[in-house]
């Protein structure tokens, strides 16, 4: 936890570039008429002065007095004031106003008589409004102390999207910024005293925790900064997710003491300066447009957490609540067998397609076949024999018996893709389903087939061979976990040793929010090895911190996958979170949105908006194959898995009888390999 001074120096900083552009407040800078865009930055720094001056109690500071003059000198222009009784949709901003100012001494007596009268004329009941900007109004009018008929916070709270705990899954920017707006009025930015129905407590809690992760990788820092105020202005307690949180806001923080605005929006910042790039004073404005909003709300923020570390015994009413070891896996969500039973029905009918179609990818046939393995943890279709007969005899060069002639193939077939080399895992995974029912591929069976060779390979390599990766063992790249695993599955490997856990587990606690993709896919790799794909759960002592802030970041990753509609992706975190038995609400929700996401024909996912931008970049791109299978088999994966059944130790044992796939054994004596395999190609994912 930072002391006061590193707690005060960012606050400082950013308070500093406030008041360096301090006259792009001023809605007449320059002599312009009067816009509400303008106005409305000046209703932002009046929260500002009220809300700082509140929570600090610095209301005679030199800072505070050069925003007091601003205000002062604005509401002194009768282009401003005349517009109180002529335009009800700006009430808010002249009660902002006033009200800031008389909080600090300065009231205005006329100033509080045109308001009174415009609310005793029913002014603001003119206009519609969403709860949260009534909201608005609420806070203000009793900041100011008026007499109204407008409905209490606590009312509107109930009307207002978090009436009912909404879902991380499902928001949208514009419903979270709806959600801050209603906590930053309710606490009165934290100047209020307020509470949250007692049962909506820890379900908020888990949102605002799933909300941080996801804006902090998208580097949504006004968002992040929002989120952060409302978790201070409840009361919530410190978490390593928060701290977190704070970590990648600070670092936000640009030489100049300012916090910029959403990456999104980065580019239209440039944009405009490069439009205006021979005005200096427009780049000026350009770039204070970026970053003052972000900025103010950081200056409350932390100034709402410097008095919340300041004071830890009053927030002892918000305890981190305890948790009791998980038995084993939550009961996995209604509708599972359905969703498994309408898949491997089109699972099928690709298979069939498959079949017909001349050259078709081994890729696409071991995929369909996996999905089909999936589709049968969850439904018993009994299709798997079947399926891998058709496979086997494909692979084969044979036309399949059981192939039937079930219509033309669809538009958009294997016929024109390019043809890629199945990933080595998927290959095992192939092998083990066909050996498993008798079935001989010369390809994938026989000495020189990839399963063979690559155990050749892996034999002779010690599984911790050290490239400095660090004190967790890892030696070897991570990768090669799963596919020594799958071997073993085989017989064709001993059992990996795979990681402690224990190093693991502080390897994501260490994580950043803002970390790229490929440092999740690190962090589930070695979890995988660490569990043994999930065969070997770890064990959790009850209220263990480390496990609810690890289930929360893993959430919120999941559920930042699965809002961008990175179905796969999202899946596979959602396995990582089940190896390591985190398998809580979120994680229940995160699956309830796989569900959500099948199609009526029984495949997953929704992408029509994104097949014609993959038709066009890349020709012969297949909707089927290249996109619909692969994301409805790593679903099903995740579904089959959130039962408690593996992958690992699903497979049944091999039932051939020729010597070139032996009986699963601990360790055996591998034939010198036909082809020089390198280590890279079992890192092909």
């Amino acid at each position: 936890m930072p002391d006061d001074a590193a707690a005060r120096l960012p606050i400082d900083r950013a308070l500093g570039w406030i008041l360096a552009h301090l006259d792009l407040f001023d809605p007449f800078r320059g002599g312009r008429p009067f816009a509400i865009k303008h106005g409305q930055r000046l209703g932002e720094i009046a929260i500002l002065l009220h809300a700082y001056t509140g929570i600090t109690g610095e209301r005679e500071s030199p800072a505070m007095g050069r925003i007091v003059s601003l205000l002062e000198s604005v509401r002194a222009r009768r282009e401003l004031g005349d517009r109180l009784l002529r335009s009800p949709a700006e009430l808010v901003l002249f009660v902002e106003i006033y009200a800031a100012l008389r909080s600090v001494g300065h009231d205005d007596p006329g100033d509080r008589v045109l308001i009174q009268r415009a609310l005793d004329a029913r002014l603001p009941q003119q206009l519609e409004r969403l709860p949260h900007r009534m909201m608005d109004i609420a806070s203000c009018l009793e900041w100011g102390g008026f007499a109204h008929r407008w409905p209490s916070l606590r009312r509107l709270y109930g009307a207002s999207i978090l009436g009912a705990t909404p879902s991380a899954l499902l928001l949208s920017e514009d419903g979270m910024y709806g959600l801050t707006h209603v906590l930053m009025y309710l606490y009165g930015f934290g100047l209020r005293r307020a509470s949250i129905p007692r049962r909506q407590r820890e379900s908020l809690r888990r949102l605002l925790s799933m909300l941080l992760v996801g804006v902090g990788q998208d580097r949504h820092w006004d968002l992040l900064a929002e989120l952060l105020l409302c978790w201070e202005a409840i009361g919530y307690p410190p978490t390593a997710l928060a701290d977190r949180a704070w970590e990648a806001l600070l670092a936000a923080q640009q030489e100049d003491g300012s916090i910029p605005g959403p990456e999104w929006a980065r580019p239209i910042y440039e944009a405009a300066s490069r439009d205006v790039r021979q005005d200096a004073e427009g780049v000026r404005e350009a770039y204070f447009a970026h970053h003052y909003h972000t900025t103010l709300v950081a200056i409350i923020a932390a100034c709402l957490r410097r008095r919340n570390l300041a004071a830890p015994a009053a927030r002892s009413r918000q305890r981190r609540p305890a948790r009791a070891p998980s038995p084993g896996l939550a009961p996995p969500v209604p509708g599972l067998r359905e969703a498994s039973a309408a898949a491997a029905g089109w699972l099928q009918g690709v298979l069939d397609t498959l079949c017909r179609a001349p050259g078709a990818p081994a890729e696409d046939l071991y995929r369909t076949l996996l999905g089909l393995h999936f589709a049968d943890a969850l439904a018993a279709t009994g299709a798997v024999p079947e399926a891998a007969r058709r496979v086997a005899s494909r692979l084969a060069g044979a036309p399949p018996a059981a192939a039937t002639a079930a219509g033309p193939a669809p538009a958009d077939g294997p016929g024109t893709r390019a043809v890629r080399a199945p990933s080595p895992a998927l290959t095992f995974c192939a092998a083990a389903l066909l050996a498993g029912e008798g079935l001989f591929v010369p390809g994938l069976h026989a000495p020189a087939g990839l399963p063979a060779a690559a155990a050749r390979l892996l034999a002779q390599l010690p599984e911790d061979y050290g490239d400095g990766a660090g004190a967790d063992g890892a030696g070897e790249a991570p990768e090669l976990y799963e596919k020594r695993a799958l071997l073993a599955a085989m017989g064709l490997l001993p059992a990996p040793r795979g990681l402690d856990l224990a190093p693991v587990l502080t390897r994501a606690l260490a994580l950043p929010l803002t970390a790229p993709w490929e440092a999740w896919d690190d962090l589930l790799q070695r979890i995988d090895a660490a569990t043994a794909c999930g065969v070997r759960p770890p064990r959790w002592l009850a209220g263990d911190p480390g496990r609810i802030d690890l289930e929360q970041l893993l959430a919120g990753k999941a559920m930042h996958l699965l809002r961008r509609y990175d179905l796969p992706r999202g899946a596979r975190m959602l396995r990582g979170m089940a190896y390591l038995g985190l398998t809580g609400e979120p994680w229940r929700d995160c699956l309830r949105f796989l569900l959500l996401h099948q199609r009526l024909d029984g495949a997953f996912g929704f992408y029509g908006l994104e097949e014609r931008k993959l038709r066009e970049a890349a020709p012969g791109f297949c909707a089927t194959l290249d996109l619909s299978l692969v994301v409805t088999v790593e679903c099903l994966w995740t579904l089959a898995e959130s039962t408690g059944w593996r992958l690992l130790a699903s497979f049944p044992p091999a039932r051939l009888d020729g010597p070139a796939v032996p009986a699963p054994r601990r360790r055996r004596a591998l034939p010198r390999p036909q082809r020089r395999l390198r280590r890279e190609d079992l890192r092909v994912c």
